[in-house]
């Protein structure tokens, strides 16, 4: 774990019950970590637990436990040997967060830790809590007649992203969070892509597979091609080509692994192949936003939702 130590530096370590952690102190709770630890205190999930992974909320801290099993895996991540890039992995994320790319867009990183002796294998991360905010997923389960200014906030935190420098590369409904004050900030960092050079390629991606996964659930086809285009148009007129239309339609209609989509936009060369998979470009359907009302004839007034941005 001796390549950690650059991102760790800045933390305070300390041992807790045979584990190793490196901590911000004036955040991070060691007896609430200690308690998790030994098991003394059920403290409530955030998510679905599954066999070796889970999310926890341990005060004002989210803990994110991740257990690494197979042998080749562990000597891997515990050597920081290449080839990890682009897998879900809490080492990932902490090196992710400790990016000033993500500034001002993703919750603050309190503390790193892993389990003492032999290969790595059961691993910690603890960052900030977002009181009091809401996911997108539960706030259009609420106010699902708000789809379309849903959207529009969430094209402009892409933006905004893009506009800092990096890829939330899993970027769907329950991993945007609406803050108290109405702003939108990214959660699940475990896989990013920074220095993304190829834009038409990324704002395929992004406005894709946002309705693929799964904004479909809240807003027909015809509306979110007509958002999107209605976004192209204002921001990116010049990326509108073959490639951002039949890039955007097979991530809109399709199921791309993380493996594929990681490496489409770090690769010239692996976008080349996943092109060649996609739609020709004759037969990718290009709504014409010309041909549609003005969105704030369509649009119900405003209630019981947050739009501030």
């Amino acid at each position: 774990m001796f390549y950690l130590r650059r991102l760790l530096k800045g933390m305070t370590p300390l041992q807790i019950d045979g584990y190793r952690f490196h901590h911000v102190p004036s955040t991070f709770n060691s007896a609430h970590v200690s308690a998790f630890l030994d098991g003394s205190v059920s403290f409530p999930t955030l998510d679905a637990a599954e066999q070796g992974r889970g999310v926890y909320l341990l005060g004002q801290s989210v803990l994110k436990f991740n257990r690494v099993k197979h042998w080749k895996v562990r000597l891997r991540k515990h050597l920081g040997l290449p080839g990890q890039r682009g897998h879900y992995c809490l080492i990932n994320e902490l090196v992710n967060l400790s990016r000033p790319e993500l500034a001002g867009l993703a919750p603050s990183l309190q503390g790193f830790g892993w389990k003492s002796g032999g290969l790595l294998q059961d691993v910690y991360l603890l960052v900030e809590y977002f009181e009091g905010a809401e996911t997108l997923d539960d706030i259009l389960i609420q106010h699902p007649g708000k789809a379309e200014q849903v959207l529009e906030d969430v094209l402009l935190l892409f933006r905004r992203m893009l506009s800092q420098g990096f890829v939330h590369m899993d970027p769907h409904p329950k991993n945007i969070m609406r803050m108290p004050d109405g702003g939108l900030k990214f959660i699940d960092f475990e896989c990013c892509a920074f220095g993304v050079e190829d834009l038409p390629a990324t704002l395929g991606f992004l406005l894709g597979y946002f309705y693929h996964y799964w904004f479909q659930r809240f807003l027909c086809l015809d509306r979110y091609n007509h958002v999107c285009l209605s976004f192209m148009q204002r921001h990116y007129p010049d990326q509108l080509g073959d490639k951002f239309w039949q890039i955007y339609s097979r991530f809109r209609d399709e199921k791309v692994s993380r493996k594929t989509r990681y490496a489409m936009l770090t690769s010239a060369k692996a976008c080349s192949t996943f092109l060649k998979g996609c739609p020709p470009p004759v037969q990718v359907d290009r709504p014409n936003v010309l041909r549609q009302p003005p969105l704030h004839l369509l649009r119900p007034a405003s209630k019981g939702y947050n739009s501030a941005l």
